[in-house]
């Protein structure tokens, strides 16, 4: 619960920091401050539709497709959350807080169900830590096959903060990301964590990493998709860094 609670928070910080641009009138910006004043409650349905309201009024400022994404984050809509993120990305892809957004978002969308998840049974554990072992033997291959077949792709790249719809999108998403988790600096700090504890509700687990002397920790984590666990976000520590 703690780690969801972390993403929340940051994802609070940056519809906060939203708020900063000046080009809307001053009725709108007064409806962009009662969403903020909602999601300060918790009411994050309410801060959607004053979002929404804003965003209809200055279709042009990207305060509101970023807003409403992560008050529909916040909410738990991941996948409506994405799609706004990306109506962003229409207005200005370069804009940090989409991809600091996405990435956020999918850590919530994994670590939410482990709230009251348990420690995975021996039966998940085994697969689990297989596909964890083959995935980042791949890495330190630099075999891009072998992710692909031990990993949820679109999941880890939503991980990096990064938000393909088209073919060409994804092409280019995969060669950024590869780029950094076959890096020699990250094949070396994979290969310094080792598994420890797994936490699963039999759909997303948590693998909780820890280098030798226990000084380091991380986590990755995995879902299971057609009845094969694969790994769906590497590693939790670029999320917290800011991603790519």
């Amino acid at each position: 619960m703690k780690r969801a609670l972390i993403s929340i928070l940051i994802l609070l910080t940056l519809i906060a920091c939203g708020s900063g641009q000046k080009t809307a009138s001053e009725s709108s910006s007064s409806v962009l401050d009662e969403g903020l004043a909602a999601v300060k409650k918790g009411d994050y349905k309410s801060a959607y539709l004053k979002f929404g309201d804003f965003a209809r009024q200055n279709p042009a400022d990207i305060r509101g497709p970023i807003n409403i994404a992560n008050a529909l984050a916040l909410e738990g809509k991941y996948d409506s959350a994405m799609a706004r993120f990306h109506e962003a990305g229409k207005l200005n892809a370069n804009d940090p807080r989409i991809a600091r957004g996405v990435s956020l978002c999918a850590l919530l969308r994994h670590d939410r169900p482990l709230a009251v998840g348990r420690e995975a049974g021996a039966g998940d554990l085994a697969k689990i830590l297989d596909a964890y072992a083959k995935f980042t033997a791949a890495l330190a291959k630099r075999d891009a096959k072998g992710i692909a077949a031990n990993a949820r792709l679109r999941s880890l790249l939503h991980g990096a903060g990064l938000l393909p719809v088209t073919d060409e999108e994804l092409t280019r998403a995969l060669d950024a990301y590869l780029g950094i988790v076959t890096s020699t600096t990250m094949r070396a700090y994979t290969a310094a964590l080792k598994p420890g504890r797994v936490v699963s509700d039999g759909t997303v687990a948590r693998i909780e990493l820890a280098s030798t002397d226990g000084s380091v920790k991380d986590a990755a984590y995995c879902r299971k998709f057609g009845g094969k666990w694969q790994v769906s976000i590497f590693t939790r520590s670029l999320i917290e860094a800011g991603g790519n």
